[in-house]
């Protein structure tokens, strides 16, 4: 007998096809605030150029990305509700960016920036790049700013100079931001210090001198615009955004009401409370709001007799004044 052997076909083992991953809104709003963050974190200077730049192309990527990566209509409520307020809070922090870009511009127009901010903030940049960098360079680089940093002072101490409002806002700012440069040095410098015994021997006295004058020089703006406690009430610094700015601040927090309409609103507000004190007083028996408030300021007991204070001893009390 013989046995006749058919050929057995087989075929390719099929694999399941990939899953297909569905973009998520809080995937990407988590994604782009880790971005945003190591942005900031890396280039942590907030007033420098390279900085501001890398993160307006960031942002604007971010909106660009938005759009293209999701269908609104498709989204359920509380997505469509995320995608707006991403996409709200991306727009405010380029508008943001734009704000400080110009007030580092007018910083520049009245001598306050000059190559040597830039020529610091480079160092610092480059070390958090761990680029090679030369302890000579640096060093000329510090004697430099220091002698920028003298003339930028005797300027500030000089009568006339810087006395507009606009002005002495500007001042006013870069108070934060020569800090933030002096604090910037500090710690880059720290780095070299020991590390490198060529940079640490090149920038030691420099740096020294620089630590001081930026100190000094912190302190001289203080004075010039009042805020080391020289100045009356009447000297505070503010910087007034205008209609524009404050209806865009407006739109970023979703309130649907101009600036008029919020301030007639209060208002009406405040004559409401106004009335409200004045019947409250005339509850108590008094004539004067300002008697009723002295009278309830004056309602406690001392540290520890709270637990020996009834519902009905507050009743009581508060029946014998009305």
């Amino acid at each position: 007998m013989t046995l006749k052997l058919h050929k057995v076909t087989t075929s390719k083992p099929t694999h399941p096809p990939e899953p297909i991953e569905t973009p998520s809104i809080q995937v990407a709003i988590q994604t782009f605030a880790a971005d945003l963050t190591d942005i900031q974190s890396f280039l942590s200077i907030s007033f420098s150029s390279s900085r501001a730049s890398k993160i307006k192309e960031f942002l604007k990527s971010a909106l660009g990305s938005l759009s293209a990566s999701f269908e609104f209509d498709s989204l359920c409520q509380n997505e469509q509700v995320d995608y707006l307020l991403l996409q709200s809070h991306i727009k405010r922090l380029l508008r943001r960016e734009e704000a400080v870009a110009k007030k580092c511009e007018r910083a520049r127009e009245l001598g306050l920036f000059g190559e040597w901010v830039d020529e610091c903030v480079c160092f610092v940049e480059t070390r958090h790049d761990v680029g090679r960098q030369s302890g000579r360079e640096i060093a000329t680089v510090f004697q430099s700013a220091v002698r920028c940093v003298d003339d930028l002072m005797q300027v500030l101490r000089s009568e006339g100079k810087f006395e507009g409002d606009k002005e002495r806002f500007i001042l006013f700012w870069t108070i934060a931001k020569f800090t933030e440069l002096r604090d910037a040095l500090e710690e880059a410098v720290g780095f070299y210090q020991g590390y490198d015994p060529v940079i640490t021997w090149w920038i030691e006295s420099p740096w020294e001198s620089l630590e001081a004058r930026l100190s000094m020089l912190v302190s001289v703006l203080g004075k010039k615009v009042g805020v080391d406690g020289s100045s009356s009430a009447d000297d505070i610094v503010g910087d007034p955004i205008g209609r524009e700015a404050l209806l865009q601040e407006l739109e970023a927090e979703w309130i649907a009401y101009s600036p008029e309409e919020l301030i007639r609103m209060g208002e009406e507000e405040l004559e409401w409370c106004e009335r409200e004190m004045g019947r409250a007083s005339k509850a108590l028996g008094f004539d004067s709001s300002k008697d009723a408030l002295e009278h309830v300021k004056n309602q406690f007991v001392e540290p520890g007799e709270q637990i020996h204070v009834s519902a009905d001893s507050s009743l009581t009390t508060f029946s014998k004044h009305s």
